[in-house]
């Protein structure tokens, strides 16, 4: 029987891809269906992924069907209309601009809760232009403003609504992201360890710092010849790297994989997870290393790592953007001077938790009757 008296509850979200913000939002919806709540999503891009095929059945899954966010007011608009949610959580900040028109326009009273999915201040910093850049954060403070209530999934990414956004601090709520384990078998790769293989799980983009990670292996691996690093992803600068590596002449010692929806694997046979992004909203892939039991060495940046991250716990945090700090780091595990043990590591993933996680979202959402 359904829980009776509860809140309508749509989830929007751009599309159902690889990211971390698809799969927290495809865990959260399967975790409050499971506990009877009803739950609908709107999916801006009609596409068949591996992320929709793991959707509860009992879940009315919509697609708003446009090419981009912009062109969505009018099939929004009717959606929305037509099923009078009385919460609208949203994924993505420029559907925030579609959701408080219609909510304005056609006199609608959902609530709208937003789940910010990076530091805003640094996302958005490469908008072209200094006037550019000011009116867009002028109309992300504007949004967040009128907003119901704020996810933030760190400490830094609430600092930085409040500091760059002048939010007032009591519409935001932090919820970590969960430790996902998706259902998904990748039984082709072994997940045997073999030596000291490190790992990058992420898109490979410019602002993951996935060239600082290759030149700070480069240098650990003139010191220790045998380590590996492996790449697992896909993105803009997959060629790039690629041609990196081969400029290097590190074709025998850096592998990549390409993208595959359940990395556990690679977390299960790595000696340690490496992140050097220049900014994170909160790195999933940190998560989901310490809860399969592998350290894991980032730098501090903005922001995510430090909630994440106890040293000499789970990992090592290393100043920002100290490049030679992540190559003694890396040298100093498979040196033995510094050791972890894996039942630690897992332990201080127990605050990650997907039941924990849920039971915040739970209270956010249907909490507010």
């Amino acid at each position: 029987m359904k829980k009776e008296k509860n809140p309508t509850v749509c989830f929007l979200i751009n599309a159902l891809n690889s990211g971390g913000a698809e799969k927290v939002c495809v865990t959260l919806i399967n975790e409050l269906t499971k506990r009877e709540y009803e739950i609908e999503l709107l999916v801006r891009q009609r596409k068949e992924t591996t992320l929709s095929k793991l959707i509860d059945p009992n879940i009315k899954l919509t697609y708003i069907d446009r090419e981009r966010v912009r062109q969505s007011f009018s099939r929004l608009s009717k959606l929305l209309l037509e099923k009078k949610p009385d919460i609208l959580l949203v994924f993505d900040i420029e559907f925030l601009i579609l959701a408080h028109a219609i909510r304005m326009i056609y006199g609608l009273k959902f609530k709208i809760i937003a789940r910010s999915i990076n530091t805003l201040s640094l996302a958005y910093k490469d908008k072209k232009g200094p006037l550019a850049r000011k009116i867009w954060f002028k109309l992300i403070e504007m949004l967040l403003k009128r907003t119901d209530k704020i996810v933030a999934q760190s400490t830094g990414m609430k600092t930085d609504m409040i500091k760059n956004f002048n939010i007032p601090e009591s519409k935001i709520k932090i919820i970590h992201n969960p430790a996902i384990n998706l259902n998904i078998n990748n039984t082709t790769i072994s997940t045997h360890k073999i030596g000291h293989e490190f790992l990058f799980v992420g898109r490979l983009m410019i602002h993951k710092g996935i060239y600082q990670l290759i030149n700070a292996f480069h240098s650990a691996q003139k010191q220790e010849p045998s380590i590996k690093l492996t790449i697992v992803g896909d993105g803009p600068e997959k060629d790039n790297l690629i041609n990196e590596v081969k400029s290097l002449k590190l074709e025998k010692s850096i592998t990549i994989e390409g993208y595959t929806p359940n990395p556990k694997i690679f977390y299960k046979r790595a000696t340690a997870t490496i992140l050097t992004s220049d900014y994170e909203g909160f790195p999933n892939v940190l998560v989901e290393s310490i809860a399969e039991g592998t350290p894991v060495i980032s730098y501090d940046c903005q922001s995510g790592p430090s909630d994440i991250i106890e040293p000499n716990i789970n990992g090592i945090l290393v100043e920002y953007q100290d490049l030679e700090g992540v190559t003694n780091a890396i040298l100093d595990i498979v040196r033995g001077n510094i050791s972890f043990e894996s039942e630690k590591i897992k332990d201080s993933a127990k605050k990650f938790d997907v039941h924990e996680i849920v039971n915040q979202y739970e209270e956010l959402i249907f909490g507010q009757n």
